[in-house]
């Protein structure tokens, strides 16, 4: 293996020596590649193609503090839900990178939190585990 950069912020909050807990990978339309990390009390959004190493464009807190957060990517959104901060869903626009990202929506409609989800790509499914409403929650990312 060989160390390509790496990414660090003292200025992040840390809980019990822990700053970063989830990580998810994203390719934009023009190849450009990105990371997605959840934090203790964000989701950030780095851009892994910078000229001058990694760099992060946007960071959103959810509303609490957490050890467990888990993000996937549907298209051009990224879903991203937290263990025990009772943030429900957090949905992210990520059409305008790499200027920019938008959290669109936080929602807790369907759950407040959640253990774990899975995006099935080809049917556009997001499915949650482990949330406070049911076991297991199924959501259809190609309505609108």
């Amino acid at each position: 293996m060989t160390l390509l950069d790496s990414f660090h912020d003292d200025s992040l909050p840390s809980k019990a020596g822990l700053t970063y807990n989830d990580i998810w990978g994203y390719v934009d339309c023009d190849g450009r590649e990105y990371a997605i990390v959840g934090g203790i009390e964000h989701v950030l959004f780095i851009d892994l193609d910078h000229p001058d190493g990694a760099r992060e464009i946007a960071r959103f807190a959810g509303g609490g503090s957490n050890f467990w957060r888990d993000i996937k990517t549907y298209r051009d959104r990224a879903y991203a839900i937290a263990d025990k901060a009772k943030e429900g869903l957090l949905i992210f626009d990520l059409s305008q990178l790499p200027d920019t990202v938008l959290m669109t929506q936080q929602t807790d409609s369907f759950f407040t939190n959640a253990h774990n989800i899975f995006v099935d790509e080809p049917n556009g499914k997001l499915y949650v585990a482990g949330s406070d409403s049911a076991d297991f929650v199924i959501l259809n990312l190609t309505d609108d």
